[in-house]
């Protein structure tokens, strides 16, 4: 849109992915049974296989999953009670943004999208989310199983490194409760400039005088509940769906002078 002295521009751009895998040649599958990285016709790259999630019993504190037949059981076994849950590639990616110039006043807001990836947040999963007191951990965890009747995510605290009684470890037993979505919007980039008038900048025998702002990763809206969505995965991961000390994207602000003599 342009009227004159104010000009308004929109951008957007999206890719669509479709995930699955035709051929192996004379395999059907690769990795067979691995919770991360199978392969198999059929099925998307980066497939997640865990046991269903039931919660935890009211009544003593112990986690549980159901088996293959959709049975409780305090002890699944990845081979035979695993679902192919989700996978770590996004089925949308992409981005929009508006440009707004009024006079010599610019304003730029862009916003980048992912849809559709999954992940294990391997590191803050073992290290700040299983109340089994190794060390820190989150204060979500302070919502655990405490007394008979509890309803609750986590299950009771226990000693250290052991395993609940009869049942497998909550914090190496992985099941679909540990998959999280990591879909994203975020606020990319956001950036504001003025530009002197050239009956200004002429006094002061200058080409032009332009003063800006910026800043980058200023806001995220996701389910993700980790440190940062956008960095889930490695960027030469095929896979996608498992994270490992991911450094998160930094938040930065800059300002300046540009001067032209």
């Amino acid at each position: 849109m342009n009227t004159g002295d104010f000009v308004w521009q929109t951008r957007f751009n999206v890719g669509a992915l479709r995930n699955e895998v035709l051929d192996l040649g004379e395999d059907d599958v690769l990795n067979e049974n691995s919770t991360f990285t199978e392969i198999a016709v059929g099925q998307a790259i980066g497939l997640i296989q865990v046991p269903r999630w039931a919660g935890v019993n009211p009544a003593d504190g112990r986690p549980m999953w159901y088996d293959a037949d959709g049975n409780l059981t305090y002890r699944p076994n990845d081979n035979d009670d695993s679902i192919n849950y989700k996978d770590g590639v996004a089925n949308y990616t992409g981005g929009f943004g508006n440009t707004f110039n009024y006079k010599g006043l610019q304003l730029d807001v862009f916003l980048q999208f992912s849809f559709g990836k999954w992940a294990f947040a391997n590191t803050d999963w073992f290290f700040t989310r299983t109340p089994d007191f190794l060390m820190n951990l989150d204060e979500m965890v302070l919502d655990r199983w405490r007394v008979p009747g509890d309803v609750t995510y986590f299950p009771r605290a226990h000693e250290g490194g052991t395993d609940f009684n009869e049942t497998a470890n909550f914090r190496t037993q992985l099941g679909t409760h540990a998959i999280y979505n990591a879909s994203y919007i975020r606020l990319k980039n956001v950036s504001l400039s003025y530009n002197l008038p050239a009956s200004l900048t002429e006094k002061l025998n200058l080409k032009g005088l332009r003063l800006f702002a910026n800043g980058l990763n200023l806001a995220t809206w996701t389910a993700w509940p980790f440190y940062d969505p956008e960095v889930a995965a490695g960027t030469n991961d095929i896979f996608g769906n498992l994270v490992a000390a991911s450094y998160p994207t930094g938040l930065q602000i800059n300002g300046g002078i540009e001067v032209q003599f």
